[in-house]
């Protein structure tokens, strides 16, 4: 069930996105979500946008500008509606990333 709703989570951000929806505490709570479910962050480099199997590099490059999209995306609205100290968490997932590839 919450695997279902995860997936849901992210399509409905990725859709968002596309549409240019600004509904800035939807796109929080949604955001939220992702961030509170082990490997939510993960998930969006399992998506596949057309259906087909991706060499690794290559899939590397969509996984990480579909991380990027989806932290860009919740910053935003986190500033938006006045939660600057999650509107950081872009910068921190990113900074750890990096730490942990050095």
């Amino acid at each position: 069930m919450v695997q279902k709703s995860l997936t849901n989570a992210l399509q409905e951000l990725t859709t968002f996105r596309v549409r240019g929806h600004r509904n800035s505490v939807e796109i929080v709570q949604k955001g939220l979500f992702v961030l509170e479910h082990k490997g939510g962050i993960k998930k969006l480099g399992d998506e596949r946008m057309d259906g087909t199997i991706r060499h690794n590099v290559f899939r590397l490059t969509i996984s990480f500008h579909l991380v990027w999209d989806f932290l860009e995306q919740l910053s935003t609205a986190a500033i938006d509606i006045g939660q600057l100290e999650l509107a950081n968490v872009r910068s921190r997932i990113l900074r750890n990333a990096w730490n942990a590839h050095k």
